[in-house]
């Protein structure tokens, strides 16, 4: 008797970065890439090749592609222009250094946002990336 029914293929573990959404960025240095209001970094974007601007020409010359989940936000993911197999996982600057901590998604980042700036707090990076220097705020519902 035959059977019918779906044939199940599973895309690559690298098909989930491609499907992500895309931001055209600077890469800034020792500081990272600025995604929606928060900062990421890692130690390979201080590396010479990242000092200077991309070779991507047209709309978006000149600036890195890197994509996020908007589902959590504590980091964001770039794939290495040398190696196309390889990405980079960004991680937010307000991280702490070890640990776990909760998810970070569109929602809380917004919420957090939106806090900073009734507080009339500027955007530095410096102030942004030290929760503790945050005061508290409601977690969104």
């Amino acid at each position: 008797m035959e059977q019918g029914g779906f044939d199940l293929d599973f895309p690559e573990p690298r098909f989930y970065y491609k499907v992500l959404r895309q931001h055209h960025v600077k890469i800034h240095p020792r500081r990272g890439v600025k995604i929606l209001g928060l900062w990421y970094h890692d130690p390979v974007l201080d590396e010479p090749r990242f000092l200077q601007p991309s070779s991507r020409g047209g709309k978006h010359a000149g600036k890195w592609v890197v994509r996020s989940d908007r589902r959590d936000r504590r980091q964001v993911f770039f794939q290495d222009p040398a190696d196309h197999e390889t990405w980079h996982i960004l991680p937010w600057r307000g991280l702490p250094p070890e640990g776990e901590v909760p998810a970070f998604s569109d929602k809380t980042a917004d919420a957090l946002l939106a806090h900073v700036k009734a507080s009339e707090l500027d955007d530095h990076p410096f102030r942004l990336d030290c929760p503790h220097q945050l005061p508290s705020f409601p977690a969104p519902l």
